[in-house]
């Protein structure tokens, strides 16, 4: 018998979201997993020429901590460049400059953040993204500390890459599932009022309200002792009875087994619920060509 299938989204944010997985088996939800951590695009800085760094930091260094800056394009406006020596082209590069220095007569060390980046267009790259320039995901990213006289003279390259090259190419910051976890009260047993004090230190916060609590939804007070408002539980490892052991039978958790609950978090390049739909689309196309090969040796 073919279980049913159903996504039911819980939240959802530029950034983040979280969605339950209904009736899929756990190798479809890591293959997403995978293919969101290491085959879809992004753009990066991929090189640093480096003219001219006096800071007390190594140009290795420098590099490494510019390298992992994210860059806040579409990667679908762009190829990937296969070979060093391949043209640049606007189709393919973007291009960054840092020059930065701190004066001599400054009393002060000078820091410096992912805002000093300056996009330098190629081609009709200006026209093209006239209305979201390119530019790191962030402006406050601090790159290095400048003593007074100390400069960086620096180009950066970027190019399209997956996170199977290099992680900075990754579009997420946390991409897991789990099986979905959640409780309710036994209705056989009540909860004196120790155990329900008991309950706001040792039960994660945000699942229950208490009496006096005001109902934002409303602006009225609850009446009643206690009442669930979240019954899913985002790590049942936090929950400690320890204080009151009693709390134990009287409060059931449940792992389902046909629900995967899964985050995903972006690092800002692409929108969180965008990245899904393009892993989606990723797995897709394995599967199409996967499936052709296979005609193909089946008709011999």
């Amino acid at each position: 018998m073919i279980k049913p299938l159903g996504i039911e989204i819980k939240k959802r944010t530029e950034n983040e979201i979280v969605f339950d997985m209904i009736g899929y088996d756990v190798s479809f939800a890591n293959a997403i997993r995978r293919i969101l951590l290491a085959e879809v695009p992004t753009m990066a800085i991929e090189k640093v020429e480096l003219y001219n760094n006096t800071t007390v930091m190594h140009d290795e260094f420098l590099g490494h901590r510019l390298g992992l800056i994210p860059i806040k394009v579409d990667p679908n406006f762009f190829d990937f460049l296969y070979a060093e020596d391949e043209q640049e082209t606007e189709k393919n590069t973007v291009r960054f400059g840092l020059y930065v220095t701190n004066p001599l007569t400054s009393k002060e060390n000078m820091m410096i953040y992912s805002r000093e980046l300056k996009w330098k267009p190629i081609g009709d790259q200006k026209t093209t993204f006239e209305l979201e320039p390119i530019k790191p995901v962030d402006d406050d990213i601090l790159i290095a500390k400048l003593a007074p006289s100390q400069k960086i003279e620096a180009d950066l390259v970027v190019r399209k890459g997956t996170g199977k090259d290099h992680a900075k190419y990754s579009p997420v910051s946390g991409c897991f599932y789990r099986h979905l976890t959640t409780f309710h009260l036994n209705s056989e047993y009540t909860l004196d009022l120790n155990e329900i004090e008991k309950l706001k230190t040792c039960f994660p916060k945000g699942h229950f309200r208490f009496m006096g609590d005001i109902i934002p939804e409303t602006g009225e007070q609850v009446l009643e002792p206690i009442i669930v408002v979240n019954d899913r539980l985002d790590n049942s490892s936090d929950l400690t009875f320890e204080s009151c052991p009693s709390l134990k039978k009287k409060i059931i958790i449940n792992t389902s087994d046909d629900i995967l609950t899964f985050t995903v978090e972006s690092i800002g390049i692409i929108e969180s619920s965008e990245l899904v739909l393009r892993g989606i689309d990723l797995l897709r196309t394995k599967c199409n060509r996967f499936q052709k090969i296979v005609s193909k040796y089946k008709k011999m």
